[in-house]
């Protein structure tokens, strides 16, 4: 829950700036798999522009 709570922080800079581009490499193990790509889809709909 804390990873969950922290993935929409970083994309919107609160971590590391607002200048600072940020990668992020969603791992987890499979049974987790459909969670994890819901974390992927609200990113995505958050269209956070620091996220590559």
């Amino acid at each position: 829950q804390i990873g969950y709570a922290l993935v929409p922080m970083i994309a919107r800079g609160a971590m590391l700036g607002a200048d600072q581009p940020v990668i992020l490499h969603l791992l987890d193990i499979p049974p987790a798999a459909a969670a994890l790509n819901g974390v992927k889809m609200e990113l995505v709909d958050a269209a956070c522009p620091l996220v590559k």
